[in-house]
């Protein structure tokens, strides 16, 4: 993969941290044993979409800075 620039992880990690705020509240709504798994299944994945892109960032030599930070995971 090539390396990202700031805007493009920022704007890579605001989507991600939205993926993770809808699952989180799909799961709210879930109300049957099928749609919790779903919910379930939809915010690890996005979690670990965000754990992905922070670790990229540094590897990149991009700071995390309070924005992402705070930022990403505020929506839990």
């Amino acid at each position: 993969m090539d390396k990202l620039t700031y805007s493009e992880l920022k704007q890579d990690m605001e989507k991600a941290r939205e993926e993770l705020y809808i699952a989180t509240k799909s799961f709210d709504y879930a109300d049957t044993n099928e749609l919790i798994d779903i919910c379930t299944l939809q915010i690890a994945v996005a979690r670990k979409k965000c754990d992905y892109l922070i670790k990229l960032a540094k590897e990149q030599g991009i700071a995390c800075d309070d924005w992402i930070e705070s930022n990403i995971w505020a929506v839990l």
